[in-house]
């Protein structure tokens, strides 16, 4: 999962200075993906999407979501060129936390998952689950939506917009200051 913006938006007359100049953008770039990569991080502190809307509280267990082991906020990564920064992950299940989905059964009337043992005599068959020692079972398990990067249709957040105008600000002054 992974979401490409043009770091254009909004900052068209600085990139066309810098690319009047003759500089690279490479460095500027690399720089302005690893602050959207801590961006990201931030959100998941907060329990926050990049727009600053709340997550949706856990149900089973207490802490902040998506914060279990920390692999998901851990693995976002930009990839950058001079002309754009991708932002995203390999996390296999980061796409159904980001959209949200509603797991149910394909075939049957419940999810398959057998739990229990045969010594004690009681083996369930639905969508099973633990935590702290309780199981719990279901026919459906609906996963809220908990964005965790931009969306096109929203475009940049006004914060990740000034982090790139900041960061592309300080790198023409320093190559001006430098020439």
């Amino acid at each position: 999962m992974s979401i490409q913006i043009n770091i254009t938006q909004n900052i068209d007359k600085k990139l066309a200075a810098i690319t009047l100049a003759g500089l690279n953008l490479d460095e500027a770039a690399e720089e302005i993906g690893q602050d959207f990569v801590s961006l990201v991080r931030l959100g998941f502190r907060l329990s926050e999407d990049p727009y600053g809307n709340k997550w949706e509280a856990l149900k089973m267990r207490k802490g902040k979501p998506l914060e279990d082991t920390g692999h998901l906020r851990q693995s976002f990564t930009a990839e950058t060129t001079s002309k754009s920064i991708v932002v995203g992950t390999n996390t296999p299940y980061a796409a159904t936390h980001h959209f949200g989905a509603v797991i149910v059964p394909l075939k049957a009337t419940r999810l398959q998952s057998k739990v229990g043992s045969k010594k004690s005599g009681q083996e369930h068959q639905s969508l099973a689950w633990k935590v702290k020692d309780v199981w719990y079972f279901a026919k459906k398990v609906t996963i809220p939506a908990r964005p965790m990067i931009p969306n096109e249709s929203d475009g940049l957040p006004e914060k990740w917009q000034d982090v790139a105008i900041e960061t592309l600000t300080d790198y023409i002054e320093e190559a001006v200051n430098n020439a």
